[in-house]
């Protein structure tokens, strides 16, 4: 995992690239938002099961909070205001904020419109829309006779530059 503005995939291993040359200036960092569905009460981060990721983590893998070395970033927790500390050096641009991916241009599959990709219970098969289980019905609730589609995530992108020594 990697968070540059020139970072491409490598197909074969699904790694990610750390951009070159290492005078690189401005990188982006991301984020990924979880969120567990519960019956009657819709999607949040607050169902999210103990011992299971959190609402905001920096791994694509959805369990690492991003360490190790990546640069830009500290090794720090991530909170769930969209906050983290930057490695000595680097700053957030100023003048953007946090963005949603809205098209999920880091999964195959893509996103919904509101950039999420939905996943089973154990946070695999992801597809770019809920299933129909999980569509409201006439009576306003939802039902998920199946357990198909009750996690999913999002990515969170925003821009770093290197600070002049």
């Amino acid at each position: 995992m990697v968070f540059g503005l020139k970072v491409s995939p490598q197909p074969a291993s699904g790694q990610y690239a750390i951009p070159e040359p290492e005078e690189e200036r401005m990188l982006e960092v991301e984020l990924f938002e979880n969120e567990r569905w519960a019956p009657g009460a819709g999607w949040k981060s607050a169902h999210l099961r103990a011992g299971e990721r959190r609402g905001f983590t920096r791994g694509r893998d959805g369990w690492s909070a991003g360490d190790g070395d990546v640069r830009g970033l500290d090794n720090g927790s991530v909170s769930s205001n969209l906050t983290f500390d930057l490695s000595p050096g680097w700053n957030f641009v100023e003048t953007e904020d946090w963005r949603v991916d809205w098209v999920g241009s880091w999964i195959a599959c893509g996103a919904d419109n509101d950039g999420w990709v939905y996943t089973n219970d154990s946070w695999l098969n992801p597809r770019p829309s809920p299933p129909n289980e999980l569509v409201q019905n006439t009576s306003g609730a939802a039902a998920n006779p199946t357990g198909l589609g009750v996690t999913r995530r999002r990515r969170w992108r925003r821009r770093i530059y290197r600070v002049d020594a």
